[in-house]
């Protein structure tokens, strides 16, 4: 024990003791999604849950995190503390312009695919380009200086 102390203090710059260890490892099998709660606790060679909810150190920004990756909104990373936070654009369905939720794969308003919702902005953008097309070449003037352009 004397010995962790020192060493301890000389490479961390601080004292552990054995139950530090211990704390370790229930904190980290806390958090570990793939065992049952049970599990841990046999692990740990507890009786009951009461001893793994105080090694749960969920604060509120990871419950929050966690929510938010769920709807959608955030992507955590595998060491659970890098967030990548995605810009937040709601879908429009092309075939009502109904303003869908972020996470939405189809329209609530008329059932329409969501995920498809680019195509019909490039046949959009591809009218509004025909029309402006039109329009020039019915300006003598314009059609003309752009011809000399070209």
């Amino acid at each position: 024990k004397d010995m962790l102390h020192e060493v301890s203090q000389r490479v961390l710059g601080r004292t552990i003791n054995p139950h530090d260890f211990r704390h370790f490892k229930a904190t980290r099998l806390s958090i570990d999604e793939n065992l049952s709660d049970d599990s841990k606790c046999k692990l740990m060679g507890w009786s009951s849950r009461r001893m793994l909810d105080r090694y749960s150190h969920i604060k509120f920004d990871d419950a929050k995190a966690e929510y938010l990756e769920k709807k959608g909104i955030v992507k955590i990373g595998r060491d659970k503390k890098a967030v990548e936070i995605k810009i937040l654009h709601p879908k429009q369905c092309y075939e009502c312009d109904n303003i869908c939720n972020i996470t939405d794969d189809v329209c609530d308003k008329c059932g329409a695919d969501l995920n498809k919702t680019h195509i019909k902005e490039l046949e959009r953008t591809v009218e509004v380009l025909s029309r402006f097309a039109d329009k020039v070449m019915k300006n003598q003037n314009l059609r003309k200086s752009i011809e000399k352009e070209i």
